[in-house]
């Protein structure tokens, strides 16, 4: 019998979305160069080496329709940013291509076979607090929450920056990638039209 379960459930941690975002386009693209940028960005980010056996795609699928080929790839990065094993960085890539075909189309003045379909890239990146490995005593499990509060709140708050910028600077790849217009979110911040109140 197949059991369904979270999977941050097996080890006391905690954890804390940072990003999580799609980025759609659906025009003409080679899809082997979108594969290979996106592979290169996370092995120049230090996620993974450039060896197939330490890549984290844990599925692929790739499938003949009527409406051409549809693509599933989902990619699981770890990664520890203070060389230890209490907090880590997931980053969790899902991509769907659909309706891809081969189209000719004529670049520098020569005949190319390109792919036309849609990609979708979804993003969802979390900050990992791993308790267990930080408090292996069971006498020290009650405060954990002053302990949390009191020493590691800086450090949780400057990771957490750290993973804002490296997920929206895979976004910001996507979008040189695939030509698209770049938004960076911002919080806060003044109204840019200012309010008129009658006089």
């Amino acid at each position: 019998m197949v059991v369904i379960r979270h999977r941050y459930e097996d080890y006391d941690s905690e954890y804390l979305t940072i990003a999580d975002y799609l980025v759609n386009f659906k025009d003409v693209f080679l899809m082997t160069a979108v594969y290979k940028r996106m592979k290169e960005w996370f092995v120049e980010e230090g996620f993974t080496t450039g060896s197939d056996k330490d890549f984290p795609e844990v599925f692929y699928l790739e499938k003949e329709g009527k409406a051409g080929k549809e693509l599933w790839f989902r990619w699981r990065f770890q990664k520890t940013p203070l060389n230890n094993q209490f907090w880590r960085y997931d980053f969790d890539v899902d991509v769907h291509c659909l309706g891809l075909n081969k189209v000719e189309t004529i670049i520098d003045n020569k005949k190319v076979k390109i792919d036309k379909g849609e990609v979708e890239v979804q993003v969802k990146t979390n900050l990992v607090m791993n308790w267990a490995a930080r408090l292996k005593k069971t006498a020290f499990r009650p405060f954990r929450e002053v302990i949390y509060r009191i020493f590691l709140k800086d450090t949780r708050k400057r990771l957490e920056n750290e993973l804002y910028d490296l997920s929206f600077g895979f976004r910001e790849a996507l979008n040189n990638l695939f030509k698209l217009p770049h938004f960076e979110a911002k919080k806060g911040g003044l109204e840019f039209w200012p309010k008129k109140f009658p006089e």
